[in-house]
């Protein structure tokens, strides 16, 4: 994406990743911070090393983490990019994706959206009452 990016939040993602010989292994990156509109997720090498972690680069074996020796995780061919090689343990487990932490230090702005498709959204509620929702609902607007 072209032009300037804001983060509005700083916390904690768990994942769980591939690591040695197959195993899910679970993770937490903390100090991420949530940029509304990035095109992909980006992974610091210098905070993985500040962490005291390893970097190994091979031309076959591709790019893999390890700590005290221990392959932690490995990374998977994406474009022009190496991706975490992570697991989904559960499509329905959100929790992979799930931030923790601190909240976005700003609000998000939404467009207000017109009447007719808060009326197909609520059931197809008439428009008194989509009205009276408006006054007892935050950040509702027609």
């Amino acid at each position: 994406m072209k032009g300037k990016l804001k983060g509005i939040g700083i916390g904690s993602i768990h994942l769980t990743v591939e690591g040695h010989t197959g195993t899910q292994v679970k993770v937490t990156l903390e100090n991420v911070i949530h940029v509304p509109g990035m095109d992909s997720n980006l992974l610091s090498s210098n905070a993985i090393l500040a962490k005291g972690l390893e970097i190994r680069m091979h031309p076959t074996k591709g790019t893999n983490i390890f700590k005290d020796g221990i392959l932690i995780t490995k990374t998977v061919q994406h474009g022009k990019l190496l991706r975490l090689k992570t697991i989904d343990t559960d499509a329905a487990d959100i929790n992979a994706f799930k931030t923790i932490g601190l909240k976005p230090s700003e609000p998000r702005t939404l467009p207000a959206l017109l009447y007719d498709t808060w009326h197909r959204c609520l059931a197809h509620l008439g428009l008194q009452n989509v009205k009276k929702l408006q006054g007892m609902a935050v950040k509702l607007s027609l």
